[in-house]
């Protein structure tokens, strides 16, 4: 769930890009 969190502040305008994302983050 951190990993969603971490995104959010990165694309939270853009639904769905925080679990996208997730993956390059981890």
């Amino acid at each position: 769930d951190h990993t969603r969190v971490k995104l959010k502040d990165v694309d939270p305008n853009i639904p769905g890009a925080d679990y996208i994302n997730a993956n390059y983050i981890k």
